[in-house]
């Protein structure tokens, strides 16, 4: 079915969030131009029992999964400039961990590949907020804000038009959002 999507249709990127392990699916990625996000998780579904161990860097974790991921593209012909780094914010890690990353994501810049991260009104954010998560759009924009500033590529995102407006109106005031 992918396969043929592929053949049929313009495809810029693919965002799987299993871990791309298929060799099957990697030779198809091969022959393909299109960019790849590839997501850091612990589990689909995520799980509370199941987070990263509790080490003072989470982010040097993420980063060592990376590196192996970026060398099994590269086994299969991808280079790191199709690559797009997810460091998986909610998908097994625990809040203080999912602060810890982002407040460090500028450490995975040094992989040479891009970055993207879904924050938005994850639950995380409950460490700031008693708001449920389709409330927590003020608090998103905050850590857009830091980390549009950190130099992330891609922020996914709920409330686009407010994260347009907000990050328009910095980059006017500040020269970057």
């Amino acid at each position: 079915m992918i396969q043929k999507a592929l053949e049929h249709y313009p495809v810029d990127w693919i965002n799987d969030v299993l871990g791309m392990e298929d060799p099957e699916f990697m030779h198809l990625l091969s022959k393909t131009k299109c960019k790849i996000v590839i997501n850091h998780s612990l589990g689909i579904p995520p799980s509370k029992e199941r987070i990263l161990p509790f080490v003072s860097h989470p982010i040097e974790l993420i980063s060592e999964w990376a590196e192996k991921k970026i060398a099994l593209f590269h086994s299969y012909g991808i280079s790191k400039d199709r690559l797009i780094i997810d460091p998986g914010i909610g998908f097994g890690k625990s809040v203080l961990q999912s602060i810890s990353i982002l407040k460090e994501i500028n450490y995975l810049k040094n992989l040479g590949c891009e970055i993207l991260v879904g924050h938005s009104r994850k639950s995380f954010l409950s460490y700031l907020t008693n708001r449920r998560a389709e409330e927590r759009d003020i608090e998103t924009i905050a850590v857009s804000s830091i980390l549009s500033q950190a130099g992330v590529d891609y922020l996914r995102v709920h409330d686009v038009g407010a994260h347009q407006q907000f990050l328009s109106a910095a980059t006017l005031f500040c020269g970057k959002g």
